[in-house]
């Protein structure tokens, strides 16, 4: 017999929803249901150093009573992407070297992107360890600066890179 979990969408999932997700052969979600404002859609109470507090993603939904979940947009929110373009590849003795480089996109709905590779914020030395590829980054804010985990030449295996936008 095969077991089948149908939910409704969730920001932040409850730690029993993985065993869920483990527990069944089949895990559905069911976001052709219609969203409901202040609940758990669209956001979820935290436990901080301060005490409980509820972070929320804006979502747009004045006058849209009966819009789905799977509808349902996010307000004023810019998604970026960083990703890998292999924009080269040749044989070097019996190895196949792919070259990568970081490209960035935005989009408004995370369905439809535009590609702005001028902003990826990084692009190969012209000699050393990350002079063939950069790849697989990884971006992150700490103390009001942004930074870029990546690695350089043929996966990493000649370093890896920390880069600080300026």
């Amino acid at each position: 017999m095969k077991k089948v979990a149908i939910v409704q969408s969730s920001y932040i999932p409850w730690i029993g929803y993985f065993d869920l997700i483990g527990s069944v052969d089949e895990f559905i979600i069911y976001d052709s249901m219609q969203f409901t404002k202040r609940d758990w859609r669209n956001r979820n109470l935290i436990k901080t150093p301060q005490g409980k507090k509820w972070i929320t993603i804006p979502v747009l939904s004045k006058g849209k009573y009966h819009q789905t979940i799977f509808d349902t947009k996010i307000d004023g929110i810019r998604w970026r992407m960083w990703y890998l373009s292999c924009t080269e590849w040749f044989r070097r003795q019996d190895d196949v070297i792919h070259k990568y480089h970081i490209k960035y996109a935005e989009s408004s709905d995370g369905i439809h992107w535009e590609r702005q590779d001028n902003l990826s914020g990084i692009d190969v030395s012209p000699d050393g360890w990350d002079s063939e590829s950069v790849e697989y980054p990884y971006v992150f804010m700490h103390k009001d600066s942004k930074y870029m985990l990546y690695n350089g030449n043929n996966f990493g295996k000649t370093g890896l890179g920390l880069a600080i936008w300026n």
